[in-house]
Parts: structure tokens; C-alpha cells; sequence
């Protein structure tokens, strides 16, 4: 049922960009907050991300509003595929501009948050409300590289920064690249799952075995292919876990076992962060999402760069100072040939960051105070 102004509800209006995970998983985290602190508050996520993501008590609304990167794969991205994808939806979006608004002018939007795409802050001053940005970075940040011997598109980082100047603040996330376009910039802490499950409980819930080092692969959620089962068997002394879509987990949440080590979950929505701390490492690629969960929960990581994403340094380097990591070539990934980076990352001592990780919490005071919702709306 679509949600109009009627119910006298605080409604704050959540636009998250689609690309992946990350910024859907943040902003869940955010959701739950936002409700824990005010539970008469009314919540409509418009994304192209899975509804399942989401707590209950969000309302989820299918809409695309950016454009993300294209890429053929986990570990790749098509630049002028990305480009020509974005310049498209700039094409159409007058129409889809003037739907918004009158969207959220309909449910009565009271504030608009975005993480983190440019078209909400223009929704957001066309409605005359406040739009807030939640990132550790921006498109325009992201596609500048792709931009450069590419004169053609450059029109688009111009698209981009004025739509993000007309934000009323940005929020934002430590692990940032620049964030110049945003004319008022505010620093928050990280937002971050942590998992309250026992491990040893976690690992018998979900059928695996108790007391291997167990290993998680983890690309975005789950894996499109599995890794192959008889050159895991080399790596004897592991266990590796990983979640994929179709015949290869069962339906009923436990664990498959392929081969001799290599143990197959069904894709797992909040319970993944508790799948996570019951490893005792992970082999990732540097995200925002995987990359302050890893922090949160203390699993050490081998990490895979993805060539051509500006983010990746940033993020690579947050691993490096702030959890135990150890880089891991693409090649070592391709070959499944990580024993070596494994025995070094088992042997890092280095200390786990002491930052802030209530950021969801934190963030959730701050839009509340800034959408105007009072004392007695919240639960604080």
C-alpha cells in the first residue's frame, strides 16, 4: 500500500544509491536506528536494492535515481559503459525529477536523506525541504577518472556537483575521498553491524564445523560462481564458506558441503554480519560496507583491488591502519593459491582500531534534530 501524508506521521523520504550492497546495508543500519529513536516515524526508501535489506517498518519503493558502475564483473568495471549508462538517465530526467516531487510531496516528506544520489538534493530544493547526504563518497569523485580523455562526458561532473551543491548538509563517513561538491560538510562516526550471536553458536545454526579456521569469501553479498571445490582441498587446514544464489545452498539455511572443505550458506540477509564474525577471516574486495564490519567484529581479511575504482585506496588503506589485512593478488585469487597470505595475515598482530562504531545511532540523532521531529516523536 503506497503511503500518503494522511496518517499525521513524521515521514522522512531515503534515497539510496543501488550499486551494490554497501549503501543499502548502511542505510539499513540507519533505518533501524532512526525507528529504535523514534518509533512513530514513518521511513520511504526509493532504491533499486532488494526490499529484504531493509528492517520492517521501512517502506520500500522501487526507483532509480543514479547510475552506479557498470561491471562485467565482481572485480571489474567498464568505464565508458558506466559513463554512457549515467548520460542516459541525465537524458530522461526531467520527467523523473518532476514524478519525485510529486512523490514526495504526496507522502509528505518532511526531510530527504540520500546516500548518496546528486538528484535527491535537487528533489529535496524543489520540494523546500531539507536534503541531507550520507557518503564517504560522491559520483562526481568517482567518475572524474573515467572522464579524463573523454571530454564528451565531462558535462556530467558538472551535472553532478550542482545538484550535489544544493544539499543542505552532508554526513560525512570516515574513509572518504573528496567531498567538495557538498557546500556544508559535518563528520560523523562509522556506521558498522556488529553481531551480538555467539560464534560457536552461529557456526552450529548454520552447519558448519566448530572448530576449523574458517574462512568467508566475500564479493557483494554472494557468489555468481563457486570456487572450485578440489584446489580448495589443497588448502587442508581451512574451512571456506561462502553464500550463492540457486542449487548449490539448500533452502533451509544449512550449510552444503562441496568437496572436501568448501561449505555453501544461501544468500542471508541480517544474519550474514553474524555469519561473518564466526569466521576467522574473510577474502573480500575493499567495500564500505564489508570493510566496517570487518573493523567492527575484528575478522582479519585478505584483500582484492578493483582495478579503476577510485575508492578502492581509500579503502584498502582503511583496512590496513584500522583492522589486520593483508593485501592478495588477483592472480593468488584466480589460482585459489592464498595459503602463503593466509599464514601472514594469521600471524599479524597489529592492534584493532578504538574509533567510534555507533555512527547508525549517532547519524539517526542528528537527521531527526535536523528534520524537526520533537521530543515527544522520539524515543530519546
Amino acid at each position: 500500500m503506497l503511503h500518503t501524508a494522511s496518517s499525521g506521521r513524521p515521514v522522512i523520504a531515503l534515497y539510496t544509491s543501488s550499486h551494490g550492497f554497501g549503501h543499502a546495508v548502511r542505510c539499513a543500519a540507519l533505518c533501524r536506528a532512526l525507528l529504535t529513536a523514534c518509533p512513530d516515524l514513518q521511513i520511504v526508501a526509493r532504491t533499486a536494492a532488494p526490499a529484504w535489506i531493509f528492517p520492517p517498518g521501512v517502506e520500500v519503493e522501487h526507483c532509480i535515481v543514479d547510475a552506479g558502475v557498470v561491471q562485467p564483473s565482481s572485480l571489474e568495471i567498464d568505464p565508458v559503459a558506466t559513463l554512457e549508462r549515467y548520460a542516459a538517465l541525465v537524458a530522461t530526467e526531467p520527467a523523473r525529477l518532476d514524478q519525485e516531487v510529486a512523490r514526495m510531496r504526496e507522502i509528505g516528506a518532511r526531510t530527504i536523506v540520500a546516500d548518496v544520489p546528486s538528484a535527491a538534493f535537487e528533489i529535496a530544493a524543489r520540494v523546500g525541504v531539507p536534503g541531507i547526504g550520507l557518503a564517504n563518497f560522491s559520483w562526481d569523485w568517482i567518475y572524474e577518472p573515467y572522464v579524463e580523455g573523454r571530454p564528451a562526458y565531462a558535462p556530467l561532473l558538472t551535472h553532478l556537483r550542482e545538484q550535489y551543491a544544493r544539499a543542505s548538509m552532508l554526513l560525512r563517513l570516515p574513509f572518504h575521498g573528496d567531498l567538495g561538491a557538498f557546500p556544508v560538510v559535518e563528520d560523523v562516526p562509522l556506521i558498522a553491524r556488529r553481531s551480538t550471536t555467539d560464534r560457536a553458536e552461529t557456526r552450529r545454526r548454520l552447519g558448519l564445523p566448530p572448530d576449523a579456521p574458517l574462512v568467508l569469501f566475500s564479493f557483494g553479498g554472494h557468489l555468481s560462481a563457486l570456487p572450485d571445490a578440489d584446489r580448495l582441498a589443497a588448502l587442508g587446514g581451512y574451512a571456506f564458506v561462502a553464500t550463492a544464489a540457486g542449487n548449490a545452498a539448500e533452502a533451509d539455511g544449512l550449510a552444503v558441503r562441496h568437496g572436501q572443505n568448501l561449505f555453501v550458506l544461501p544468500p542471508l540477509t541480517d544474519a550474514y554480519v553474524d555469519l561473518l564474525a564466526a569466521c576467522d577471516a574473510a577474502i573480500v574486495k575493499p567495500g564500505y560496507g564489508i570493510v566496517a564490519d570487518l573493523i567492527a567484529n575484528r575478522v582479519p581479511a585478505l584483500y582484492v583491488s578493483r582495478a579503476g575504482y577510485r575508492e578502492e585506496p581509500v579503502l584498502a588503506q582503511a583496512l590496513e591502519s584500522d583492522a589486520r589485512a593483508v593485501a592478495l593478488d588477483r592472480a593468488a585469487l584466480d589460482a585459489l593459491d592464498f595459503g602463503p597470505a593466509l599464514a601472514r595475515l594469521f600471524a599479524l598482530d597489529r592492534p584493532w582500531t578504538t574509533r567510534p562504531l555507533d555512527g547508525a545511532e549517532a547519524i539517526a540523532r542528528r537527521i531527526l534534530a535536523l528534520a524537526g521531529c520533537h521530543r515527544r516523536e522520539r524515543g530519546f
